[in-house]
């Protein structure tokens, strides 16, 4: 039983320290999410400020383009209005021609003779009809200047126009390339800022599980401290309960040792009887017999020595006893020494070996007749069965 509260204390014990570990390894690693978290939202937020300007660029761009859109829509229309204005100054310098033509042909298909008649028509005529042809040829020819000078200045602006033309799709070419790359730039931070939001999800997912894990481990701790109150209730009361059966069991003991002790003095008693029933018999007998039973019963006398005079003589094989029993588990042995040999409880014997070395200490808890049971006080040596016991 004590063992397997033993077992029991040794299994909660070990249970802590695995639900401590867990726990710690638990809160390592949410902190560990916490900062890797904390770092995707410092970079996604990073991420949409750079969205935000990359946006803000955008905008500004596209009013820039429309804004050049604009620009060459109103160059084109210039261009189309200097167009027509050119095709109505060639038309008008066409008819002027046309007139021009029709003129030198009239005055080329006229006969000599109505050539002198003119002539003199012209010389009689008054001075102020040759004055009148004449600045009419000289507006004509003044008009036809200044169509001429138009036209070079609708060719130059024509020619400025394409310039400029061609400047606006250079620049609008370049504005949508690069209106391109901030949309491919736009897209790859979406991109980005989806792998970071399935990413932040993942991890929020991770949080929750391991929160889960977290509270079911501490409901595991919590019905396991129940458990181990519940336990240590048993314990106690198995304890209370050893103590109490501690108590009866040396009540017994004690009851035993009484009881023992009322054996010894029966016997003893007995003893004295069956002695004084020999003498009172023997009282009765011939001087014969009795000389002839002191004879035959008398013994050498007993020498009694000290206790280290026996030790230093350990082969004393007049005293000797032999191991009859060895119990290593509970260090207890039996030898072939009891009271009759005047072992009492609490003597003290040392075991001998075959090569006549001492190797263990005993002390007598049990004694009868011819036995008696012994406890191990030390061992310096395996007690085998036979070794040579001297008290």
């Amino acid at each position: 039983m004590p063992q397997k509260i033993k077992l029991i204390i040794t299994g909660l014990a070990v249970i802590l320290v695995v639900s401590l570990f867990i726990n710690l390894q638990v809160m390592v690693s949410k902190q560990a999410v916490e900062r890797d978290r904390d770092a995707l939202q410092n970079e996604k937020s990073g991420l949409l400020a750079k969205i935000d300007n990359t946006l803000k660029d955008s905008k500004r761009l596209e009013e820039k383009i429309g804004l050049m859109s604009n620009d060459l829509e109103k160059v084109s229309r210039d261009l189309d209005k200097a167009k027509r204005d050119k095709s109505d100054v060639q038309r008008q310098y066409d008819n002027l021609n046309k007139e021009k033509d029709a003129l030198v042909e009239r005055l080329q298909s006229r006969p000599l003779v109505t050539e002198q008649k003119e002539a003199k028509e012209e010389v009689l005529r008054p001075v102020s009809t040759s004055t009148t042809e004449d600045t009419y040829w000289a507006g004509i020819l003044k008009a036809k200047a200044e169509l001429e000078l138009k036209l070079d200045n609708l060719r130059n602006e024509l020619k400025m126009g394409k310039v400029a033309n061609e400047q606006l799709q250079r620049e609008k070419t370049s504005l949508v390339l690069e209106l391109k790359n901030l949309e491919m730039q736009n897209t790859d931070i979406k991109h980005q800022l989806e792998y970071n939001q399935q990413i932040a999800d993942a991890l929020t997912q991770e949080l929750v599980r391991e929160k889960n894990d977290k509270f079911k481990i501490q409901e595991e701790i919590r019905d396991l401290r129940r458990d181990s109150v519940g336990l240590r209730r048993q314990l106690e009361g198995v304890s209370v309960r050893k103590s109490k059966l501690e108590e009866k069991v040396a009540e017994l003991e004690v009851k035993n040792s009484e009881l023992e002790r009322s054996l010894n003095k029966a016997q003893t008693q007995s003893a004295l009887m069956n002695v004084l029933k020999r003498q009172a018999a023997q009282d009765y007998q011939s001087p014969e017999a009795i000389q002839d039973k002191k004879e035959s019963v008398e013994l050498p006398a007993i020498v009694v020595r000290p206790q280290k005079e026996i030790s230093s003589t350990p082969l004393n094989y007049n005293q000797k006893g032999k191991v009859s029993l060895v119990n290593k588990e509970n260090k207890f042995l039996i030898i072939s020494l009891g009271y009759e040999s005047g072992v009492r409880v609490g003597d003290i014997f040392k075991i001998y070996n075959k090569e006549n070395k001492e190797i263990a200490v005993i002390e007598a808890i049990r004694v009868r007749r011819d036995i008696t049971a012994c406890d191990i006080k030390s061992e310096s040596a395996p007690i085998t069965i036979g070794d040579v016991v001297l008290r």
